[in-house]
């Protein structure tokens, strides 16, 4: 699968969800931020208009197996937050989950507090908000 699919509601996003076992056991391997400006000899051009945050996850599972990799992309992004993990600490995903609220779409990387939980306390979490969701199946 080469072409990202569009979610673009709370089924289909559950549906999605409950494929990919919310994120269980995946790490995140990349991240790939496009903001819409450029610079050039003559100057800096800034319009931040595309705004497109893609994510790599890998180990992920989907439909009942693992696949390569799933990305996902963030497109109008609003706000992302990340902060290295302490040394000692793992990268693993044990649960994520995505909430779409006031047509927003909310990635968090823990699945047992709310989301307004995990915003108030950065520091071992982190968030990614858009206005836009798609995801793609990547082989290696």
């Amino acid at each position: 699968m080469d072409k990202f699919i569009e979610i673009k509601d709370k089924k289909q996003l559950d549906e999605f969800m409950d494929q990919i076992w919310n994120f269980h056991d995946a790490v995140i391997s990349k991240i790939d931020y496009v903001s819409g400006s450029f610079g050039s000899q003559e100057g800096t051009y800034v319009f931040d208009d595309k705004r497109e945050l893609i994510v790599r996850f890998e180990g992920v599972h989907y439909d009942e197996k693992i696949v390569d990799a799933i990305e996902l992309k963030f497109d109008k992004l609003e706000k992302i937050y990340f902060a290295p993990n302490e040394e000692n600490y793992t990268t693993n995903i044990m649960c994520a989950k995505i909430e779409l609220k006031d047509d927003t779409f909310i990635f968090v990387n823990d699945d047992s507090l709310s989301v307004d939980t995990i915003i108030i306390n950065e520091k071992f979490y982190y968030y990614i908000t858009s206005k836009k969701l798609y995801y793609r199946i990547m082989s290696k």
